[in-house]
């Protein structure tokens, strides 16, 4: 749903971009106009009202799996964005669901989007903030934004002094750009689905 939480996601962002503020606040209207005008039929989800997009199938599950499965199909997004313009889900569904849309974002190398939604799941309070900072960090990595990359990697050893990633990005970050090893072109969620047992 690009509510409050995508532009006040959006909005943290604007040091990186005004260009890029105003794209992604476009792309939030232009979805919210999509979303609104065109039906949706509940489907049942483990007596949760969801989403269908086919074969009975919920878009958090849909969004959840491509997350999983690191797929990077032209249609990946779309559970994603259907589920996050679910009215039934609750805040930590919805948290997930940007999480999840996150790791296809940076998956597909839209690494702005990625960082969003990984912000979007931030200011909703996900239950895994190390990750969540981690997976912004390596986003804003990947943009090149190496000062907030590394205050995300701090941000996930506040959390988690144990996070592997986090202290392994951050001394990459100390060496010349030369010599760095590179972000991960892919990442994974571990999360269970939105609505499934777990978190």
């Amino acid at each position: 749903m690009c509510d409050d939480f995508g532009l006040r996601a959006a909005a943290k962002t604007i040091q990186v971009s005004e260009k890029r503020f105003e794209m992604r606040a476009f792309i939030c209207i232009a979805t919210l106009a999509v979303a609104y005008s065109s039906p949706a039929s509940a489907n049942a989800d483990n007596g949760r009202p969801g989403l269908s997009i086919g074969n009975g199938e919920t878009a958090r599950s849909r969004c959840f799996e491509n997350a999983r499965d690191g797929n990077i199909a032209p249609d990946t997004l779309t559970p994603c964005n259907t589920a996050i313009n679910d009215d039934a889900l609750t805040t930590r569904q919805r948290a997930i669901a940007y999480a999840n849309r996150g790791v296809v974002n940076y998956n597909i190398g839209d690494y702005d989007a990625a960082a969003l939604d990984f912000t979007a799941a931030l200011d909703l309070e996900i239950h895994v903030v190390a990750k969540m900072h981690v997976n912004r960090g390596l986003a804003y990595e990947a943009l090149g934004l190496d000062a907030l990359a590394r205050a995300d990697y701090r941000a996930a050893l506040a959390v988690n002094d144990e996070n592997v990633t986090a202290r392994q990005r951050l001394d990459e970050l100390k060496k010349p750009l030369y010599e760095r090893a590179r972000a991960p072109r892919r990442i994974t969620t571990e999360a269970p689905r939105i609505g499934g047992p777990g978190i």
